[in-house]
């Protein structure tokens, strides 16, 4: 049943605003992540059981990670390695040194033969001026290879990294904080990557999905909404949150737009499968549901930089 109601009733001095209702709605999770590894592998744990809660980042399962560990290991050891060898610099130092020593054996040459013509020959000077000029190739020489052990340390820290980020992989973590509600995979099995192990649903937040008549032209993102329904003892109950997305075609046949709005759902009553009517106020944001809508987009940008492990459900 679909229907545009304008409320008119005085509320302290001020009239409430229009709405329009729809019972045509349906609720689904707006988090709905199905978890898998990378890596092919044996399970070595599953931490979770169907029906816990689980937090953002709460490890799931653990693949046998021995080899994994033993590559973090050796890239460990070759890094220390390398930064000892990059830090080394005692051939630099020796060279400069022996360029000082070659130098003052030139100047000193020089200054005698300045003095006394034949006290050194010219063969004398140029010899010390061959091995000032020796000095100075083994001093770029020794800069060269200092680099090269720079370079090498750099390169051992990045085979580090991507060790470490192999091992990271063989444990699942879920991205979101939710309620497991699918455990595929016990200890023990083989797993392919892209298998499902485990399911996770977010229930505080839920999508509520509903058909407006195309002619109610001032429904718009950002607007209050609110579902509910009765629940078993007669009494209703009644969830709020904000319109999300209207979307921008109407169905030739029926004339009618889907609407979306993210509602709260902090006791877990709302539940895919579930169809309560819906009722969006036909006001202009203000201030406070503006704020929520940039949390909303902030949020569903997250959501889509999730890695091809995770899926939303159909809606």
């Amino acid at each position: 049943m679909l229907e545009v109601l304008l409320l008119c009733s005085l509320l302290g001095g001020d009239v409430d605003h229009p709405t329009v209702k729809t019972d045509t709605v349906s609720i689904s999770f707006i988090d709905d992540v199905e978890l898998s590894c990378e890596e092919p592998g044996r399970l070595a744990s599953v931490d979770v059981q169907v029906g816990m809660t689980v937090e953002e980042g709460q490890r799931i399962a653990r693949q046998e990670d021995s080899s994994a560990r033993i590559d973090v290991e050796r890239a460990e050891s070759q890094l220390r390695m390398a930064h000892f060898a990059s830090q080394n610099d005692l051939e630099y130092q020796l060279q400069l040194k022996a360029r000082d020593i070659a130098r003052s054996e030139l100047e000193r040459a020089e200054e005698s033969r300045k003095q006394y013509a034949k006290s050194v020959s010219q063969s004398e000077i140029d010899r010390l001026k061959f091995a000032l000029d020796e000095t100075e190739l083994k001093i770029e020489q020794a800069k060269f290879q200092q680099e090269m052990k720079r370079l090498e340390a750099q390169l051992r820290e990045d085979e580090l990294a991507i060790a470490q980020n192999k091992l990271a992989r063989r444990e699942l973590r879920s991205p979101v904080s939710g309620m497991v509600v699918e455990v595929n995979y016990q200890p023990g099995e083989w797993i392919q990557p892209g298998e499902p192990i485990a399911r996770i649903v977010r229930v505080d937040r839920v999508r509520a999905e509903g058909l407006i008549p195309a002619s109610v032209v001032r429904v718009r993102r950002g607007q209050p909404a609110s579902v509910s329904f009765i629940l078993d003892d007669g009494t209703e109950s009644v969830h709020s949150g904000i319109v999300t997305f209207v979307d921008p075609e109407i169905d030739p046949i029926t004339e009618q737009v889907r609407v979306q709005a993210e509602i709260e759902n902090t006791n877990g009553t709302l539940r895919p499968g579930q169809h309560p009517r819906m009722t969006i106020e036909l006001i202009e944001p203000t201030n406070d549901t503006a704020q929520m809508k940039d949390s909303v987009q902030e949020k569903n940008g997250s959501e889509e930089k999730l890695s091809s492990n995770t899926s939303e459900s159909p809606e």
